[in-house]
């Protein structure tokens, strides 16, 4: 439910996409975005410090 508050708002805000950060070995999350209508789009080397890395993902809206 809060994903969809925060689509909405996005839309209402003239927003045409929304993107976020995932640490790449979070699986559990990563599919959770991709059923939500999330695709992979990079990766952030180091993003979360210690050698972690981010998985960036993107959802157009309408």
């Amino acid at each position: 439910q809060l994903m969809a508050l925060i689509t909405e708002w996005a839309i209402s805000q003239g927003s045409i996409a929304m993107m976020l950060e995932v640490k790449t070995d979070n699986l559990t999350a990563i599919s959770l975005y991709e059923s939500l209508g999330y695709a992979k789009l990079n990766i952030r080397k180091n993003y979360f410090g210690n050698g972690l890395d981010a998985l960036v993902m993107r959802k157009e809206i309408p």
